[in-house]
């Protein structure tokens, strides 16, 4: 139903009083009533505001005299709403004829609760896991004094829904006070996580079919206070028929390094040994083993493998072998080695 103000106009004599009647919810209205002039062919500029009763829940003013100036011609207006309420009133009344009364029926339109809602999605920055246990707390702003302020009370936290995965908000009103501005603080880090986080939101006023709530939604992520660890595995194949095992096993060794996410350098060395039945086979006829490097921080690493000429000289010079041998050997490498180029 919508509230109703009942202006009364009462005539006795030549003196006049305006009266209006209004629901309690509409008592903090403002009428003013303004006097018309002959000489100035207008509204005197400066009108006198109508008094509330309590009691009788009326809005009145003093008696009123027609004058020869003012020609029993009178304009009230709504100068102010009540709370909450919006739209414009105004009536010009001539109490020229004695006998005239006047019953007027004004209305208000309620002004419509805009809302915002505030979602966050919170994510590792590495892995994009969803994290729980943080803490997000929302300001207001205040346009007299320029500033936010934590006055929400008990809207001022959002909350975890653990079936959208998302930090929500209560529904926050959009006034004339914050003109639909709030900032959000990440005020607690999910455990074993670091990260700061502070943005400045400003809802709009929307209308969408039955809706007037307007909804923003962010992405927030933090970084783990130690970089998540990972493997790398390290495949190798040769032709089986390729193997000479009068020769020794086949040993090949590989280097991974770089950086993990953090930026931080790593290098890791490790080898794999071809011997009879530890391997399997493919359908190509190659012989496959693998390694795998455990607790590698996550990061960008270059995999390469060593040349097989100076793992021999390595191996050789760790059994000592005669200097004169081993000269004979590295030719013999070189040579192989120019023969498969």
């Amino acid at each position: 139903m919508v509230p109703q103000k009942t202006v009364l106009l009462l005539v006795s004599g030549k003196s006049y009083r305006f009266l209006l009647h209004t629901g309690e919810v509409l008592k903090d209205a403002e009428f003013t009533l303004y006097e018309y002039s002959t000489s100035r062919k207008g509204y005197k500029k400066n009108g006198v505001l109508l008094k509330y009763d309590s009691k009788s829940q009326m809005y009145a003013s003093e008696e009123l005299l027609m004058t020869a100036d003012n020609a029993g011609k009178f304009c009230i207006k709504e100068t102010k709403n009540p709370k909450g309420y919006e739209g414009g009133w105004e009536k010009e009344v001539d109490v020229t004829d004695e006998d005239a009364s006047f019953y007027y029926e004004v209305t208000n339109k309620a002004i419509p609760d805009y809302t915002g809602v505030l979602r966050i999605q919170k994510t590792d920055i590495y892995t994009g896991e969803v994290l729980e246990g943080a803490e997000f707390t929302l300001y207001q702003w205040n346009q007299a004094k320029k500033a936010y302020e934590n006055n929400l009370d008990e809207k001022k936290l959002m909350k975890y829904d653990s079936d959208t995965k998302k930090y929500e908000s209560q529904k926050l009103l959009i006034t004339e006070e914050n003109q639909g501005k709030f900032r959000v603080v990440e005020t607690k880090n999910p455990e074993n996580y670091l990260g700061t986080y502070q943005k400045d939101l400003v809802f709009q006023k929307k209308e969408d079919g039955d809706t007037l709530t307007d909804e923003i939604e962010l992405k927030v992520q933090n970084t783990p206070k130690t970089v998540p660890l990972g493997k790398i595995t390290i495949r190798k194949k040769i032709k089986e028929e390729d193997i000479t095992w009068a020769h020794g096993n086949p040993t090949f060794f590989f280097v991974a390094e770089g950086k993990d996410l953090s930026g931080a350098f790593h290098r890791y060395e490790d080898y794999v040994t071809f011997a009879p039945e530890s391997y399997q086979t493919d359908e190509n006829g190659y012989a496959l083993l693998s390694v795998t490097l455990d607790h590698v921080p996550l990061g960008q690493y270059e995999i390469w493998e060593k040349p097989v000429l100076m793992q021999i000289r390595r191996m050789y010079k760790l059994q000592k072998v005669p200097l004169q041998l081993m000269e004979q050997i590295q030719r013999k490498l070189q040579q192989v080695q120019q023969h498969l180029l």
